[in-house]
């Protein structure tokens, strides 16, 4: 079931993503003038300028992260707390590909991610430090690489000491994250872990940790909206575009979690049961 759910959520956001839609409405739009179908072209070149100018001047991306981003306060009440046992982050931050082809370790744009991780490191000497990510590519026989092979070797880079640092390699989504990482610790009930993720992805996140029985302490970085100014008009197209895609992609992300029961609910905001 999991390998199912993998292969067809990645093949149905291939053709409902906002770029794979704009692509196809430039097509329908282009096809229709060369058909000469006069009446359909119009209401296609209306509706596509009527679309690129909204996504240009309006943050839309960020009116849907943001009620993502709000559940989750910046500060946890974790400080100066010297009982934290784990510290858990989710992958998310390497780019496989690009790092396959340069040879070098090669971040995205959630990198936060690794800062905070190597910063709570440091905070909490005592605790055990877990990175939770394997290959979400569907051809990954290309790519042999995961993004724990990537975390290992910025970690040393960096000078830390590796061996305090459990990697879990074969998660493919966040789900797996959960499980594989809980069935790796095997946490006992009253232990307390923090678990770092970007600030819009905490609630998927939380949400499949709950439904594992286990409830981290949640510390969400890596905000993409500006709280003050999110009715603001601008134009940035392609920046609008990205953060689009990444607010479609997660709100997909939670409705089918909570159909498939993954969540126990649409927004997580914390566990509803307790700790096994």
């Amino acid at each position: 079931m999991d390998t199912l759910y993998f292969y067809a959520s990645k093949s149905i956001w291939v053709l409902v993503s906002p770029e794979s839609l704009y692509f196809l409405l430039c097509i329908a739009t282009v096809c229709s003038v060369l058909l000469q179908w006069k009446k359909l072209s119009r209401n296609l070149a209306w509706l596509l300028l009527t679309v690129t100018l909204i996504n240009g001047v309006l943050p839309v991306g960020e009116w849907l992260l943001l009620p993502l981003e709000q559940q989750y306060s910046t500060q946890p009440s974790i400080d100066p707390d010297p009982d934290i046992d784990g510290i858990i982050v989710l992958g998310g931050s390497f780019s496989l590909a690009t790092s396959y082809h340069w040879q070098q370790v090669e971040t995205k744009s959630s990198s936060e991610r690794l800062f905070s991780f190597i910063e709570y490191a440091h905070r909490y000497p005592n605790a055990q430090l877990v990175f939770s990510g394997g290959s979400s590519l569907v051809r990954r026989s290309e790519i042999d690489y995961t993004e724990s092979q990537l975390a290992k070797q910025l970690f040393d880079s960096l000078g830390m000491d590796t061996s305090r640092i459990l990697f879990e390699d074969q998660s493919r989504n966040t789900r797996e994250n959960a499980r594989n990482t809980k069935a790796l610790i095997k946490p006992n009930a009253g232990e307390k872990w923090v678990l770092i993720t970007s600030a819009y992805h905490m609630p998927r996140a939380m949400g499949v940790f709950c439904r594992e029985g286990w409830n981290p302490i949640p510390v969400a970085i890596d905000h993409q909206t500006l709280k003050k100014d999110v009715f603001r008009l601008n134009w940035d197209f392609f920046g609008n575009s990205r953060k689009l895609e990444w607010a479609v992609r997660e709100w997909l992300g939670l409705i089918s979690h909570r159909l498939f029961g993954y969540t126990d609910q649409l927004i997580p905001s914390g566990c509803t049961q307790p700790n096994d």
